[in-house]
């Protein structure tokens, strides 16, 4: 294999992501074995078939010979996943087990006995450098170690045992017929979300809490015995990577435990969910999320944000950080003072970098991503839909046995009683929900709570909203223009 595998991947998108999409151009890679010299070299055939020359009307031929070519990728993996053993998802094409083939001739299906193509990459591909060009190409972080490099998150693939993975999923598919999509309100309009969502509760800890997405209540369900079986398993993985962090003055300490569970469902390609932070309300600042995918293989995206300009340099970590396996349960810190806030919210990523920058994850089924503070301050997260545009970047799909090309996602997480007994109501009514500035210079990283907007459908632009002086409200917003900074332990 020519060059580090991640590398050869973002040069590649560099040079053809105008033209080719990310799973064309990773398809092609891996076919040629990592060899990133005659991946180039096909791609550029690709790419120069879309270019119909001056005068010539023949843009169509060239387009239907670039779809013939992407025909034989996604024939020669359906083979290969038709080949696979029951029980193991359908792997992605990935170079032999030998020397590099001499040519990016169709390998043909796995053997039995061959490795999946997802842990081969996962455990075998090189690690990823720092170093990026000018231009910010998305990377594609392949490998447990690159994953922990670049963004505040931790990879652990096959967290569960098989059998119960297994198990899980299928209750899972089977709870996910009755999930609706997450109501949404823009533009005055009620719509729903491209994916179906349902929320989980353990009701022995939380009792008859309800809890408020969007503009509805929806009906939490107790946790069945696999989901249960599943959490003991994810906390405990969780709580030995946690302790082993230092943690910030408005971090939880002790340890984490969830009692809360947002489901997801994406029945298929176009089913996704766009860019995004998830809510603080009822898990408060710098929360800590474990999101378990199971079935289909779907693309993560990762989007880092750019800070404000003029700010002081990143920080490593706020000075009265203290390692979470020795700090003790106590309540939040005070968040209406800004030091440690704005500390946190420009800490060094971990790979150095502070520029905006996007990485895609592709996450098999039974693996853990672990969401670690600031990922829900400093970035921005997604699942792409995935599509056959060879014009813009869309996610990478790989069909499960069990699911076919259904995703099912659990995000665990911990609610805060302290938060929760904090929430105010706003003019309408309704509990508000809780945001962090990420734009604002002068108030980056503090915490506020803020009119849901439920009757109209505030922005969700992570600022709060400007006022007039007359206490009147942004045009086209009709929220009803309540606004609190968020103060905790006081």
């Amino acid at each position: 294999m020519s060059g580090e595998l991640d590398d050869s991947f973002a040069r590649l998108v560099q040079r053809f992501g105008d033209r080719l999409a990310d799973e064309t151009v990773l398809d092609t890679l891996l076919e040629c074995g990592g060899d990133e010299g005659r991946a180039r070299a096909q791609l550029a055939a690709m790419a120069s078939a879309l270019r119909p020359t001056a005068g010539s009307h023949g843009s169509t031929t060239a387009r239907k010979r670039v779809s013939g070519m992407l025909d034989g990728f996604v024939k020669r993996r359906r083979g290969a996943e038709a080949s696979s053993p029951p029980g193991r998802p359908g792997p992605t094409p990935e170079p032999a087990a030998e020397a590099a083939p001499a040519s990016c001739a169709d390998p043909g299906p796995l053997a039995p006995g061959q490795r999946n193509a997802l842990a081969e990459i996962m455990a075998a591909a090189p690690s990823q450098s720092a170093a990026g060009s000018p231009d910010r190409p998305r990377l594609m972080l392949l490998k447990p170690a690159t994953v922990a490099a670049h963004v505040p998150c931790e990879f652990i693939a096959g967290v569960l045992p098989d059998d119960l993975a297994a198990a899980l999923l299928r209750d899972m598919l089977a709870e996910a017929l009755s999930w609706k999509p997450l109501p949404v309100v823009m533009f005055d309009k009620l719509l729903g979300s491209p994916h179906n969502t349902h929320t989980y509760v353990d009701r022995s800890r939380v009792g008859t809490q309800q809890f408020r997405y969007g503009v509805t209540s929806p009906d939490a369900s107790d946790w069945l015995p696999s989901i249960r079986a599943a959490e003991a398993i994810v906390t405990a993985v969780v709580n030995e990577r946690y302790g082993r962090r230092r943690l910030d003055p408005l971090e939880i300490r002790g340890q984490w435990r969830p009692d809360m569970i947002v489901a997801n469902s994406y029945f298929g390609p176009s089913e996704h969910f766009g860019a995004h932070n998830d809510k603080l309300t009822y898990i408060g600042p710098r929360p800590v999320i474990a999101s378990l995918t199971l079935g289909a293989s779907r693309t993560f995206r990762i989007r880092r944000l750019a800070l404000p300009p003029d700010l002081p340099a990143p920080t490593e970590a706020a000075s009265d950080a203290v390692s979470g396996s020795e700090a003790p349960q106590a309540p939040l810190a005070s968040a209406s003072t800004v030091p440690a806030e704005a500390a946190a919210a420009i800490s060094a990523p971990p790979d150095g970098d502070a520029q905006a920058r996007t990485f895609d994850i592709l996450l098999p089924h039974n693996s853990l991503l672990i969401m670690f503070p600031p990922m829900q301050e400093r970035y921005k997260h997604e699942l792409p839909p995935v599509g056959s545009s060879l014009t813009r970047p869309t996610g990478t799909l790989v069909p499960h046995p069990i699911s076919g090309e259904t995703r099912i996602n659990l995000t665990f997480r911990m609610t805060r009683p302290e938060v929760v007994a904090a929430i105010p109501k706003c003019s309408c009514g309704a509990p508000c929900e809780m945001r962090v500035v990420i734009k604002q210079r002068e108030t980056l990283g503090r915490y506020f709570w803020q009119c849901r907007g439920d009757k109209a459908g505030g922005k969700s632009d992570g600022q709060p909203a400007e006022r007039d002086t007359s206490g009147g409200r942004p045009a086209g917003d009709l929220r009803c223009g309540f606004f609190q900074w968020a103060s905790f332990g006081q």
